[in-house]
């Protein structure tokens, strides 16, 4: 498995881990302590989690004297980050659309839902990124050494 596959299981696992501790803290918070739903949205903070694959590319440094990409690894980075990017811009304008309809043109919304709107692209992004990178290396490894 090589540094890109490592780097994008790494990323899958940390982003599904705070999207599943954040449903869970504020389905608890909801049904289990009946709060308000206003207050249960506390569970969010575990969104925060997610932040830690900014570290992934010091966890999986490349080794001295090794090549870190090569040509098939360079188009595979970049096709993932063109979807990546097309997933979040899809996201961005669902979200648009949907605040537009339900709210109609004169409506106004919290200034609250921009920032989910940022957060929820980048989940996007390297969600379909690292999702994109596993399916063209073909989900694991092929016998390469790390």
């Amino acid at each position: 498995m090589n540094r890109a596959q490592k780097i994008a299981w790494f990323n899958l696992v940390v982003i599904l881990i705070g999207l599943v501790l954040c449903g869970i803290a504020v389905a608890v918070l909801a049904f289990v302590a009946e709060r308000p739903l206003r207050a249960a949205l506390g569970g969010l903070g575990f969104i925060g989690i997610i932040g830690f694959t900014g570290l992934s590319p010091f966890l999986f440094r490349k080794a001295k004297g090794q090549v870190e990409f090569d040509e098939r690894d360079q188009l595979y980075n970049m096709r993932a980050w063109f979807l990546g990017f097309c997933a979040s811009y899809l996201l961005f304008v669902i979200v648009c659309m949907t605040t537009w309809f339900i709210y109609s043109p004169k409506g106004t919304i919290s200034v609250n839902v921009l920032p989910l709107t940022v957060i929820g692209g980048f989940m996007a992004l390297m969600l379909v990124h690292s999702i994109a990178i596993l399916a063209q290396y073909g989900w694991g490894g092929k016998g390469e050494k790390s």
